[in-house]
């Protein structure tokens, strides 16, 4: 897909409006002068990646909990400022989002946008599964900014620069073969960069996090049983659902979550040449249950990805 809107040839505030929710999702817009407001965007894929070149006059956006109920859009979304600045709010934190910063935020969640003058971005956008197949905790990520004077931020921020460029090339012949290692980068990256600051907590929480990285290194495993969890990290089953349960999950549902996380990455990156390789790789033996789940969970079918 290639969107491109100039609003000096489009002219319309309220167009622009449609356009952003409909692109990103939906969300309220406001302005201060509509009939002066000016905006330029274009969307470019690289795999199953966007990157978007925005430039508009000041605004603001609110991503309500009523807009979160008008669709099942969750992406993480990494915003590069390249001229301007602006207020983030999402999870209770306020951020300033500077010239040369990156923001990684959670379109799953309410959030508020201010710019009060005219800015300029690079926006890359990530399916959560291809994040959440490298992060444990991209529930916490929201209104992380990844500063650019530091050097795993301009390390993001060149990447992200990068991305648009190769989406934009008519050499690039394979852009998902690129992604996976982009991500890869940029995942490790924001480890690095913030030393696990966002998901850092309590020991429960830290018990919780190595059972999750326990789960995704034997995801492969399709016997794998909630006994056999709990049993490799001394724990009861009842007390394994109780610490899922604080974070309103439970242990299978979050074992079938990242089963279709790891075969969705498989899939949308070019690592496997088939459904049923993809299917296989996750844990999963029955195709067509295989199918049914990732058609409910993504609104998709695991074909349209290859």
């Amino acid at each position: 897909m290639n969107v491109t809107l100039d609003t000096n040839q489009v002219k319309g505030f309220d167009y622009w409006h449609e356009v952003i929710c409909r692109t990103y999702a939906p969300c309220l817009g406001i302005a201060d002068n509509t009939d002066q407001f000016r905006a330029t965007l274009n969307v470019s894929d690289l795999g199953s990646l966007k990157i978007s070149q925005i430039q508009t006059s000041a605004i603001r956006y609110e991503r309500r909990l009523e807009d979160l109920k008008l669709d099942h859009q969750d992406d993480i979304f990494l915003s590069l400022m390249e001229s301007g600045s602006g207020h983030f709010r999402q999870d209770g934190n306020t951020v300033h989002h500077q010239s040369g910063d990156v923001l990684v935020y959670d379109s799953g969640k309410p959030y508020q946008f201010d710019y009060a003058s005219e800015y300029q971005s690079t926006l890359l956008r990530v399916p959560r599964s291809l994040m959440q197949s490298r992060l444990n905790n991209v529930d916490n990520i929201g209104g992380l900014i990844l500063p650019g004077n530091s050097a795993f931020g301009a390390l993001v921020a060149s990447l992200i620069r990068q991305n648009g460029l190769l989406a934009n090339s008519a050499e690039l012949k394979d852009g998902a073969a690129l992604s996976a290692p982009m991500m890869d980068m940029i995942a490790t990256s924001i480890l690095q960069s913030t030393q696990g600051s966002f998901d850092r907590s309590t020991p429960q929480q830290d018990l919780l996090e190595r059972i999750r990285s326990y789960i995704k290194a034997n995801l492969t495993d399709d016997s794998m049983t909630l006994e056999q969890i709990a049993s490799s990290h001394n724990i009861s089953v009842r007390s394994l659902s109780r610490l899922f349960a604080q974070h309103n999950e439970t242990p299978r549902g979050w074992l079938q979550a990242q089963r279709l996380a790891h075969a969705y990455n498989a899939l949308a990156t070019g690592q496997v040449r088939n459904v049923t390789e993809a299917a296989l790789s996750a844990g999963y033996r029955d195709l067509s249950h295989f199918s049914r789940s990732f058609k409910k969970t993504y609104g998709k079918t695991p074909n349209s990805l290859l």
